[in-house]
């Protein structure tokens, strides 16, 4: 648990429910940019995306896939694109996906010297495991697995050999 004045909660947007969880709030900041660009940039600055997948593409593109399984011919250059944006814009900047989180030394390099010379600050947020696995399971089924059931995601999630063991 983090010392008493080291988080500091930053203030809603317009819609967001100032009690929610962390991924509803981050989830909500997504929602706003990508539906309200206009109004996310007055309020917070720019959300750097052409599509709602965007950000994820790009994730995908600067980290050389390695944490998704699976091609994904389209993320090619996506993240140059999303960077291109940051770098051209002139205030602040979102870009935002939980698999960002997964970055190696070499990813981080690579994030830091394409954004150049804007600053970088990081944002990590934190969720309890039971709130993740429903959402890395729709991912899953979403994007790699339609076939996959609850009870045998679970059994994977809890196998020493799994992805969290």
């Amino acid at each position: 648990m983090a010392r008493p004045g080291l988080v500091k909660q930053a203030p809603p947007l317009d819609g967001c429910p100032n009690d929610s969880p962390v991924l509803v709030s981050s989830t909500c900041v997504h929602l706003v940019g990508q539906s309200c660009p206009r109004d996310y940039g007055a309020r917070a600055g720019q959300y750097p995306a052409a599509h709602d997948n965007e950000h994820f593409l790009a994730a995908y593109d600067v980290q050389g896939g390695e944490f998704v399984h699976g091609e994904l011919p389209e993320a090619a250059g996506a993240w140059e694109r999303v960077a291109g944006r940051v770098r051209k814009h002139c205030g602040r900047s979102l870009i935002s996906h939980e698999i960002l989180a997964l970055s190696r030394p070499q990813h981080i390099e690579r994030i830091a010297a394409s954004l150049h010379p804007v600053p970088v600050h990081v944002i990590v947020m934190g969720r309890c495991l039971a709130d993740v696995l429903p959402s890395t399971y729709q991912e899953k089924v979403k994007q790699r697995d339609p076939d996959v059931s609850w009870p045998d995601f679970l059994g994977n999630c809890d196998r020493p050999d799994g992805m969290w063991g």
